[in-house]
């Protein structure tokens, strides 16, 4: 079945997983020789396909090589970071997926299954980060708080209000003394498929003396 490609969609026609579109819908489409069309036949069969490629993609993501991210999340490379997720970010999410709880679980399925411990929502400070991301090993850590803006021109100050917060509840300061000897932090901001990124290192350059308390 892997062997080739053909051999794949052969097995889901004669199986009955896909089967032809109709001879009148065959001459409205693109035609290729020595080709046919082919279509899921029915929902429930499309339910399967969807579940199935799910499970495959989250696999196949829990595996990948995500060397250039992490390399730029420990940086502090905000603007690789942006680049990066921003890139995901237009490939993955729907016009229908414009919750914070989705950008919440989007960031923390991308960070997971790597080496790192990653926890979502735990008690820290004076309050609960969305995501903190632990490097056991180098006694690093990165806390992460998402906003969702009305605006693309507002996705800076999304970035400043999620930094402040962390800055106000003390995320990093409760990390820091369980031993962890670099902690960054990341101001994070979605308006639907746009995303950006700013770290607490840039914040300072920024706004010189705001962002020295943190």
């Amino acid at each position: 079945m892997t062997s080739t490609e053909e051999n794949l969609w052969s097995l889901l026609y004669l199986t009955g997983y896909l089967t032809k579109v109709k001879e009148e819908t065959q001459e409205e489409l693109p035609q290729e020789r020595n080709k046919i069309t082919l279509k899921i036949p029915n929902a429930e069969i499309q339910d399967i396909f969807r579940k199935s490629v799910l499970n495959w993609l989250q696999e196949k993501n829990m595996y990948s090589d995500r060397k250039e991210l992490f390399e730029a999340l420990w940086k502090g490379d905000s603007e690789k970071l942006t680049e990066l997720i921003s890139d995901l970010l237009f490939d993955t999410i729907s016009y229908h997926d414009y919750a914070e709880s989705f950008y919440h679980a989007f960031l923390a399925g991308l960070f997971s299954g790597a080496g790192y411990v990653v926890e979502s929502n735990h008690e820290s400070g004076l309050g609960r980060p969305d995501l903190v991301i632990k490097d056991k090993v180098k006694r690093r850590a990165a806390v992460l708080e998402v906003k969702v803006s009305r605006k693309e021109s507002e996705l800076e100050r999304g970035c400043e209000r999620a930094l402040v917060q962390i800055q106000e509840r003390q995320y990093r300061k409760k990390i820091e003394a369980s031993g962890f000897k670099t902690v960054l932090s990341y101001g994070v901001a979605f308006f639907q498929k746009s995303c950006r990124i700013m770290s607490h290192i840039a914040w300072r350059k920024k706004n010189g003396k705001l962002g020295n308390a943190d």
